[in-house]
C-alpha cells in the first residue's frame, strides 16, 4: 500500500468514526457533569423512575390521553373541523395531568422523606456532609423531573388542541405553567409535612390527612380549570399591562412562600444546635415588603381607595399573627454554635439580633413588623391626604382600624407568650403547642363574647357592643362599616382600650425579655478554631512572574 493510499484509508476511517466519537465525547461530558449533581437527586430520581408506581401511573396517563383524544374526536366529529372544540379538549388533557401532578408526585415526595425518618435511614444522611438544604432540594428536584416526564408524555396532545379552534397558545402556556407551579409548591408542602413527626403511628394518620389534602387540591383544580378555560374567558386580557403586573405580583408571592416552605423543611431536619430561624425570618421580612409594595400599587391603581389600605392592614395582621404564633414557641436556649456567630460589636448585634431564634426575639420581630407596617400605612394615608385633599375618604376610620388591628396582634401574641412561659416552667413546649394555644385564644376571644351577648337580653344581638372587644373580626368589621367612628361610644371605647392594652402588653414584654433581647456572644474555643482551619481549603500560591517556579 502506497503512502497516498494509507493516508486516504486513515482519512476515511476518521470520517466514518467521527459521529461515534462525537457521541462518545458527549457521553463523557454528561458523565463528567453528573458528578456535580446532587446525590440525593440522582438517588431519588433513579428510585422513582424504576418504581412500579411510576410505571403504572405513566401507563395510565398515556392510556387516558389516547382515550380522551379518540373520544373527543369521535364525539365532536364532524363539527371538530370548524367548531371551537379546543378549550374542552384542553381541559380534558389538563385534568388527566392534574392527577399525577397534584396527587401522585406530591405524595411520593412526602413518603420519600417520611419513609426515611420511619426506617431510620435518615440518620445516615444526617451524619454525612450533605447539608439539610441539599437533602430537601434533591427530593424536590426529583419531583420536578417526574413532572417533566409526565408533561412530555401529553405534550403532543396539548399541542393538538392548539390546532383546533377556540384556544390560543398564551392560554395553553399560562394554564400549563400554573399547573406545574401548583405541583411544585404541593410537593414542597409534602416535604414539610413529612418532618412533623417521627412516630410511625402518627405518620400513618398524617399520610391519610396529606392524601385527603392533595385530593381536595386536585378536585378544586379541576373546577378551576373548567371555569378558567371554558366558562369564563374574561380574565384573558393579555393586551392589558395590569394583567401581567398581577401575574408578576402572584409570582413574587408564590416564590416567597415556596422559599418559606423550603427553609422551614430544611430547618426541621437540621440539628438542634443549628440556627433555624435566620433564613425564615429573612423570608418573612421580604414578604412584609412585598405586601407593602404591591398594596401601594393597588392603592394607586384604585384611585386612592381606602379599601386597599384596609386590605393591606388585614393581610399584614394575618401575616405577622400566623408567623408570630409559631415564633413564640421557639426554644429559648441558644446553642454555643449560634452564640459564636453573634457579632461582637453592639451596633451590629442590635441589627442581627432580630433574626436570631428565641421566643422573646420572635415576639418582638413579629410585633415590630406589624407596628412598622401600621405606621407606614398611616404615613402613606396622611401624605396622600396632604398632597390630594379628599383622596382618602375617611381618615379617622382608617387610623382606628390600623390601631385596633395592630393592638390585636400585640395582645394575642403577648398573652400566648405568657402562657408558653408558664407551660415551660412545668413542662416543655414547641411551635406546634404554641400554634394550638394561639388558636384556642382566638376561638375563646371570638365565641365567648358572642355567647354572652346573645344570652343577655339587655344587649342588642345585631349591633356592636363593647362586650365584643376581644373579637377581632366583629370589631374590625364594625369599624370599617361605621360611617362615624368617633360618634359611636362603643367603638371609641373599644379603640381606646385596645390601643392602651396593646401598648401596655408591648412594654411588658420588653421588660420581661430585657435579658434576652440582646444575647451575649461567646468566644470560639481553640479546639473548634483548629478544626475549622483543618477543614478550610488550602490557598495555593501561584507564581509571581513567568520566570518563577509555581
Amino acid at each position: 500500500m502506497t503512502t497516498v493510499e494509507s493516508a486516504a484509508a486513515i482519512e476515511e476511517e476518521q470520517t466514518t468514526a467521527s459521529p461515534a466519537s462525537r457521541w462518545e465525547r458527549f457521553d463523557q461530558w454528561i458523565e463528567y457533569g453528573s458528578e456535580f449533581l446532587n446525590p440525593i437527586l440522582v438517588k431519588e430520581t433513579r428510585q422513582a423512575l424504576k418504581s412500579r408506581q411510576f410505571a403504572v401511573t405513566f401507563t395510565l396517563v398515556l392510556a387516558c390521553g389516547w382515550a380522551w383524544s379518540l373520544l373527543g374526536v369521535a364525539v365532536n366529529s364532524p363539527a371538530i373541523y370548524y367548531s371551537a372544540n379546543g378549550p374542552i379538549m384542553l381541559v380534558g388533557y389538563i385534568d388527566i395531568l392534574l392527577f399525577p401532578l397534584l396527587v401522585i408526585i406530591p405524595f411520593t415526595a412526602f413518603r420519600s422523606l417520611a419513609g426515611e425518618r420511619e426506617d431510620g435511614t435518615y440518620e445516615l444522611l444526617s451524619v454525612s456532609t450533605l447539608p439539610p438544604e441539599k437533602i430537601i432540594s434533591g427530593k424536590l428536584g426529583s419531583a420536578v423531573l417526574q413532572m417533566i416526564v409526565y408533561l412530555s408524555a401529553l405534550a403532543p396532545c396539548v399541542a393538538f388542541t392548539y390546532l383546533l379552534r377556540g384556544i390560543d397558545i398564551i392560554t395553553i402556556c399560562y394554564v400549563m405553567i400554573a399547573a406545574t407551579l401548583a405541583s411544585v409548591i404541593l410537593s414542597m408542602a409534602g416535604l414539610l409535612l413529612a418532618t412533623v413527626t417521627n412516630s410511625k403511628s402518627w405518620q400513618s394518620v398524617l399520610s391519610v390527612a396529606v392524601i385527603i389534602l392533595f385530593l381536595i387540591a386536585f378536585f378544586a383544580a379541576i373546577g378551576l380549570t373548567l371555569g378558567a378555560v371554558v366558562e369564563d374567558t374574561g380574565w384573558r386580557r393579555y393586551d392589558d399591562p395590569r394583567f401581567w403586573t398581577i401575574t408578576v405580583c402572584a409570582l413574587t408571592f408564590y416564590f416567597s412562600y415556596l422559599a418559606l416552605l423550603y427553609f422551614a423543611a430544611s430547618a426541621a431536619i437540621s440539628f438542634a444546635s443549628e440556627n433555624r430561624s435566620t433564613k425564615l425570618r429573612m423570608v418573612m421580612l421580604t414578604q412584609h415588603f412585598l405586601f407593602f409594595i404591591w398594596f401601594c400599587w393597588v392603592f394607586l391603581e384604585s384611585s386612592y381607595e381606602t379599601g386597599a389600605l384596609l386590605a393591606m392592614v388585614t393581610f399584614l395582621a394575618i401575616h405577622w399573627g400566623l408567623h408570630g404564633a409559631l415564633m413564640v414557641g421557639e426554644s429559648q436556649a441558644l446553642s454555643p454554635r449560634i452564640r459564636r456567630s453573634i457579632p461582637k460589636a453592639v451596633v451590629r448585634r442590635l441589627f442581627s439580633n432580630w433574626f436570631l431564634p428565641g421566643p422573646a426575639r420572635g415576639y418582638l420581630f413579629a410585633t415590630s413588623g406589624m407596628i412598622s407596617g401600621a405606621v407606614s400605612i398611616v404615613v402613606l394615608a396622611a401624605a396622600t391626604q396632604q398632597l390630594r385633599p379628599g383622596a382618602v375618604a375617611d381618615l379617622e376610620m382608617l387610623f382606628a382600624f390600623v390601631a385596633v388591628a395592630t393592638a390585636y396582634v400585640v395582645i394575642y401574641l403577648g398573652v400566648g407568650r405568657l402562657l408558653m412561659i408558664g407551660l415551660r416552667r412545668i413542662g416543655s413546649g414547641d411551635i406546634f403547642l404554641s400554634a394550638i394555644i394561639h388558636l384556642l385564644l382566638l376561638l375563646l376571644g371570638v365565641f365567648i363574647p358572642i355567647i354572652v351577648q346573645l344570652s343577655t337580653y339587655w344587649l342588642p344581638n345585631d349591633d356592636y357592643s363593647i362586650v365584643q372587644i376581644s373579637n377581632p373580626f366583629w370589631t374590625l368589621v364594625a369599624i370599617a362599616e361605621s360611617s362615624n367612628t368617633i360618634g359611636d361610644p362603643e367603638l371609641v371605647g373599644s379603640v381606646l382600650l385596645l390601643t392602651l392594652g396593646g401598648a401596655v402588653m408591648f412594654f411588658l414584654q420588653i421588660v420581661i425579655s430585657a435579658a434576652d433581647i440582646v444575647p451575649s456572644t461567646q468566644a470560639t474555643p481553640q479546639r473548634v478554631s483548629e478544626e475549622d482551619q483543618l477543614l478550610a481549603p488550602l490557598d495555593v500560591l501561584g507564581a509571581d512572574s513567568p520566570w518563577d517556579d509555581a
